[in-house]
């Protein structure tokens, strides 16, 4: 029965790897999968379609390597770390959000139209874009050129103090090897096989959303908040408490988002 189960993952890794290669040869099953992937994970940029599809059929690979190994014991210590560091994430990214914003003297209400390096960007507290500029930064190391299409982060190189960037590298490698580390050490292998590929695919959701809305999107982004609920979930499943967990995360955001509609963030640009 283990084997069985190995093959299958295996298949469905096969099956993503193909989706993949047909998004990339195929413009129509592009199109569709720009579609899909902008209900969880919204934007313009079509590279985010690749970087799902390549997370979730890294995540399957890997449950085929860890299959036969014996399951773990809860992670709940390392569930907490995994939380709070994707936490401390967002909010380093709030911090140069504001710095940049206090630095130009921008009202924070307000959007930011930013023209640098031959690129165009906007950022603003509901919809951040200041961390784009970590990429931005390793582009014009390696002397890539600005795109005329495509938000690369650009902007914010020259503009941003390097530390932020640097700091803000840092933190998202920690905590996309903590997502992963988690994901080998608790990934469910109790039940029936198809409720764990289930469980891995929302996890990929999940963990994408919150990896890529560091950098595109921000704490206060509406996408953001329920990411955090359903990962909440999803890692302190085993927990007597992750219902409190998810309880506090839903009613902070809707806190915050009821006070920054107060405030008229969501109206003014």
């Amino acid at each position: 029965m283990r084997f069985f189960n190995r093959v299958t993952i295996v298949f469905v890794s096969v099956g993503v790897a193909c989706v993949l290669a047909a998004a990339f040869f195929i413009p129509q099953v592009f199109f569709v999968l720009h579609a899909l992937v902008d209900i969880f994970a919204g934007g313009r940029s079509g590279v985010k379609v690749f970087l799902f599809f390549g997370y979730l059929l890294l995540l399957y690979s890997i449950l085929a390597l860890v299959w036969n190994k014996q399951p773990q014991r809860e992670q709940r210590s390392l569930a907490k770390i995994v939380f709070a560091l994707t936490l401390l994430l967002f909010v380093f990214g709030l911090v140069s959000q504001i710095d940049f914003f206090v630095r130009y003297d921008i009202p924070w209400r307000q959007m930011a139209i930013v023209f640098n390096n031959g690129e165009i960007s906007s950022t603003r507290l509901l919809h951040s874009h200041i961390f784009k500029g970590i990429v931005g930064s390793l582009l014009k190391l390696f002397g890539t050129g600005a795109y005329e299409n495509v938000d690369a982060g650009l902007p914010y190189v020259g503009l941003v103090p390097m530390p932020y960037f640097l700091v803000g590298a840092l933190l998202f490698l920690c905590t996309l090897f903590l997502h992963l580390y988690y994901f080998c050490k608790a990934v469910p292998r109790q039940g029936t096989l198809w409720r764990i590929l289930i469980f891995v695919l929302a996890y990929a959701l999940c963990s994408f959303v919150l990896l890529k809305n560091s950098m595109d999107g921000g704490l206060f982004n509406t996408e953001t908040g329920s990411a955090f609920a359903a990962f909440a979930l999803l890692i302190f499943w085993q927990s007597k408490w992750s219902k409190k967990v998810v309880v506090v995360t839903v009613a902070t955001y809707l806190l915050v988002f009821t006070v920054l509609y107060l405030l008229g963030a969501f109206t003014n640009i």
